[in-house]
């Protein structure tokens, strides 16, 4: 008897299972979807029973034998199986690979279990919503603050529970993956699971088995429990469905959450929920498509106070400062109050150019040609594309100038400005460059009335617990920033806002809205929350440019050593050109500028009609794909560029 045994191991795109010979001693008790143990490259693995042939092994064929079956019952079940065999094909990968990215190995040693990081619950009201009722089949719902989104997974959990089936929350982040946790765990006693990226290997086998024997019906992850084995699964909700964190960004596949949540609804007949606070084009899009509206569930608190500053009218008057006099008494007012106040500015550093006074030149990126950001803490200058790290020069390399200005504002400037109009007030800076550690954070939640915080969306977004006693959040510049490479820009930046909106409605927190143009469309639609204007105003652009949803993009990056990168690149270019001659009138091939080509080339695939999520892609593109070398990743339906 010979089995086909699928390694959990992170093997190349053409790996998809070996042939092991099966032993007379298991023979009887082999199965389909078990768990085995199996000698692999002189190592001890674990692998799945994919296939098994009754078929006698001949001597030529120098078979290796299964070593141990480590669980009888099947460790996969058959739609895991199919799903799998879906992602592996749709993403270009090997079923050795998918099969390691969503089943956890039994470890050979049981450690402790690891449990979720500990988070402060804000206090936030969830009381009975009449005007919430539990969805069913595919849905989409706008809430306006967080009390409408707990009522919305706090509703349908309980429905679930009470015919006893089982749900699915999946959350872009860690922290939101915890903070869900906290909250579920006291209404739903000895009946959440949390599973991260931080579960250990022992927590992570344990939960695996709660889940499948359907000990646990309420399971929350960050992706990792995207393909388990949940009989009961009755319901999949995906938080923050818009997040551009569901899409991974470095690892081989990069693979959408929401088209895997879209298979796995279709495949096994499941409900499944987009919960948001801003739907994205393609949100709206394919509800208009499908027929299925989208629901808006508007907020039961007293709509926070908004205003808007005209930044041209504050600079005429004489002020240099990006903090204007009215966002300067509402700081005031909050510290009066006894409250803490937050500041957002998506820009790091101090400022966004570093240019001599006399000759005008500008310090830019020596690969990538861009300026580059200063940053006074380290005193030097850093590129936004490649990471590039270098020590400002002490005067031009031109003209040997001393006098350098630095023109644009970061939240470096903008904390040094508020040190000198609030003397008395601890000013914190947050951002990815500069995080704070958890002994900060702590001394930061326990007296936070005295604080100013100024940071970029990494600091809301992993703080945002501390909003209930946050009495004023000012938008230091809320003008977008156009890029010329990234249709999804825009998109992007008024997402980030409306989440923390959201928090400035939930907790009924007076906002500051500063800009060049509150007049614009997008600030006029963030004050209203008018996400069905800003969504039509976006969807009419990308549709005279054939942009998504309209059309779809494949992208193919370089995963390779530099120095092989020019010659690989021409010869898959030229093998590209061949294989998409004859269908020119449906794709588009586009090669990358020289910005970011240096550090890591990637061509984009568009094809040129309207598809669904998980439609599959021309037969010509699946055959080529499956041609090309491990060297280039392939990222279907990209969020970067």
């Amino acid at each position: 008897m010979i089995a086909a045994i699928v390694p959990i191991l992170k093997l190349a795109r053409h790996c998809d299972y070996f042939d092991y010979e099966v032993p007379d001693i298991i023979a009887h008790d082999l199965c389909l979807g078990q768990l085995v143990a199996i000698k692999f490259r002189n190592k001890k693995i674990q692998g799945i029973v994919w296939d098994i042939r009754n078929e006698v092994a001949q001597n030529e064929q120098n078979l290796k034998c299964i070593d141990a079956i480590i669980r009888k019952t099947p460790y996969l079940s058959e739609y895991q199986k199919t799903a799998i065999e879906w992602f592996a094909r749709y993403y270009g990968v090997s079923l050795a690979r998918a099969t390691y990215l969503f089943i956890p190995v039994q470890p050979r040693k049981n450690r402790n279990s690891s449990k979720p990081s500990s988070i402060t619950i804000p206090h936030i009201v969830v009381g009975e919503r009449s005007d919430i009722s539990v969805p069913n089949g595919r849905s989409t719902i706008v809430a306006a603050d967080w009390q409408g989104y707990l009522s919305i997974i706090t509703n349908i959990c309980r429905d679930s529970k009470e015919q006893k089936k089982q749900v699915l929350i999946l959350t872009p982040s860690i922290h939101d993956a915890v903070f869900i946790h906290a909250f579920l765990a006291p209404l739903f006693p000895n009946d959440t699971l949390c599973i991260t990226s931080e579960t250990n290997a022992s927590s992570l086998a344990n939960a695996y088995d709660l889940a499948a024997e359907e000990m646990c019906h309420l399971i929350i992850s960050t992706r990792h429990a995207l393909m388990w084995n949940i009989p009961s699964l009755e319901h999949i909700i995906v938080l923050d469905a818009e997040s551009k964190d569901y899409k991974q960004y470095d690892q081989n596949p990069r693979f959408s959450t929401r088209a895997v949540v879209e298979y796995i609804s279709q495949s096994r007949s499941i409900s499944h929920t987009l919960l948001t606070f801003s739907p994205s084009c393609e949100i709206m899009h394919e509800s208009l498509k499908t027929s299925v509206p989208i629901r808006s569930i508007q907020s039961h608190t007293p709509l926070a106070f908004i205003k808007t500053v005209n930044l041209k009218d504050h600079f005429r008057s004489g002020n240099t400062a990006f903090i204007s006099d009215v966002l300067q008494n509402a700081i005031s007012q909050s510290l009066s109050e006894s409250k803490g106040v937050f500041l957002f500015l998506n820009r790091k550093g101090y400022a966004g150019l570093a240019q001599c006074s006399v000759c005008s030149h500008v310090f830019a990126c020596e690969q990538c040609k861009l300026p580059m950001r200063f940053s006074v803490r380290t005193h030097s200058l850093r590129c936004t594309a490649c990471e590039h790290t270098e020590q400002l020069p002490p005067h031009c390399p031109h003209c040997k100038s001393h006098d350098i200005r630095f023109s644009g504002v970061g939240i470096e400037k903008v904390a040094n400005t508020l040190r000198l109009l609030f003397p008395n007030v601890s000013v914190v800076e947050m951002s990815m460059e500069k995080k704070t550690s958890k002994e900060e954070d702590s001394n930061i939640e326990k007296d936070i009335q005295t604080h100013i915080i100024i940071g970029t969306s990494h600091a809301f977004q992993q703080h945002w617990e501390w909003f209930d006693r946050i009495g004023c959040i000012g938008i230091i510049l809320g003008d977008p920033l156009q890029s010329l490479i990234d249709f999804r820009s825009l998109e992007y930046q008024w997402q980030t806002l409306m989440r923390l909106r959201a928090l400035a409605t939930t907790f009924g927190i007076t906002t500051v809205v500063q800009s060049f143009d509150p007049t614009s469309l997008f600030i006029q639609t963030l004050y209203r929350a008018d996400w069905k204007e800003f969504c039509d105003w976006q969807e009419a652009m990308r549709k005279r440019f054939s942009w998504p949803p309209y059309s779809r993009l494949v992208k193919i990056i370089a995963r390779h050593h530099t120095a092989l990168i020019p010659d690989a690149s021409e010869m898959l270019m030229k093998k590209m050109r061949t294989t998409i001659a004859p269908m020119k009138h449906l794709i588009t091939l586009f090669r990358t500028s020289s910005m970011r080509s240096l550090q890591r080339p990637y061509f984009l695939i568009r094809i040129n009609r309207e598809t669904g999520s998980i439609d599959p892609l021309p037969r010509e593109l699946e055959t080529f794909f499956n041609e090309i070398s491990d060297d280039w990743l392939i990222d279907i339906d990209p969020v970067t560029f």
